[in-house]
């Protein structure tokens, strides 16, 4: 029997029986692993970046983890394992012991949720200012984790893989270290002068990056859904409050509106053929933010958007190149 694979975006959660792969790019997020021995299932749970000790979070929380295991088929005699990762600090910004102690935070306060349900610690890596990739391989119950990494796409006219080692066009290490990076998290808004490049990680969610060539500065919103419609949180979670933010946030370092040009990557349907419309959130953030875009009156020159996998985008400043690198595996059904 050959083994199904499933990819669980920010947000979602995915069990199966085994034999099957499942996989999680896991950034500033909280992924959950789950297995049961007995069974042989298992799942991931992939909680978004927030991490708050709120009593509504914790309710959020506690009912997916029972949710999960109710989809593992209940409470397991010889117990149900989990394992944690991820709450990343992709940016860097937060001092390293300062960061340690908020993962530990985060994990502290989970603990009691996973007694309640059943589920037993046995792993837990996270902090850090990297992102994982995840893997659960059924029937082994093998939990491996990696860097992220994945195959290049072949891209658009700028936007494109970076080149392998030794390639031409590859950026010299001397310049290379001259140039910050700035991780853009999800629901962030980030402005640059150049030189600088803009790096995402992107699933279901929008990157919409602009760029004013005679300023030389340019921007990148992480866009998490298409509509705010009366929710709370940043702007830059959401495509039609993000646009008018970045353009404004732009204007500020110098830009003008009528020469900015737009970009857009990402939107992927990571979890394969849904007909949910929670599956088809990718889709819908890619229609908003064309949508949010044309209303700004700002033209769209390139997009790499769609498909089944997530990227890691990379945003050169001046030039305005946009690097894409897939992450995970393509699926057995997928030409």
């Amino acid at each position: 029997m050959t083994a199904q694979r499933h990819f669980v975006g920010v947000g979602l959660m995915r069990t199966a029986d085994p034999p099957a792969s499942i996989r999680a790019i896991v950034g500033p997020g909280l992924a959950i692993v789950a297995l049961s021995r007995a069974t042989g299932r298992g799942g991931i749970l992939h909680l978004s970046a927030s991490h708050s000790q709120d009593a509504t979070f914790q309710a959020l929380v506690a009912r997916r983890l029972r949710a999960l295991v109710r989809e593992l088929g209940g409470a397991d005699p010889r117990g149900l394992e989990a394992y944690t990762f991820g709450v990343a600090d992709l940016v860097g910004a937060v001092p390293l012991h300062s960061q340690t102690r908020l993962a530990e935070e985060a994990i502290d306060g989970l603990r009691p949720l996973l007694d309640e349900v059943g589920l037993r610690l046995v792993r837990s890596e996270t902090g850090g200012n990297a992102a994982r990739s995840i893997a659960l391989d059924l029937p082994s119950g093998t939990v491996s984790v990696k860097p992220v990494g994945g195959r290049s796409s072949p891209g658009l006219p700028g936007i494109h893989s970076p080149p392998r080692r030794g390639q031409s066009g590859r950026r010299p290490r001397s310049s290379r270290l001259l140039i910050p990076d700035h991780v853009v998290n999800m629901g962030c808004i980030e402005v640059q002068p150049a030189p600088s490049r803009l790096v995402a990680v992107l699933g279901s969610c929008v990157g919409i990056t602009l760029f004013d060539p005679v300023a030389a500065v340019g921007g990148l919103a992480h866009i998490m859904m298409p509509r705010q419609d009366g929710r709370g949180g940043e702007p830059g979670r959401y495509a039609d409050r993000a646009v008018p933010v970045l353009i404004a946030k732009l204007q500020d370092k110098g830009a003008v509106k009528q020469r900015l040009k737009a970009k857009l990557i990402g939107g992927a349907n990571v979890l394969g053929d849904g007909g949910a419309q929670l599956l088809q959130i990718g889709q819908q953030n890619i229609a908003a933010s064309r949508e949010a875009l044309q209303e700004a009156e700002v033209p769209i020159i390139e997009e790499d958007v769609g498909g089944n996998l997530g990227r890691k985008i990379f945003v050169d400043l001046p030039s305005f190149d946009v690097a894409v690198k897939l992450l995970g595996t393509r699926r057995n059904d997928e030409t």
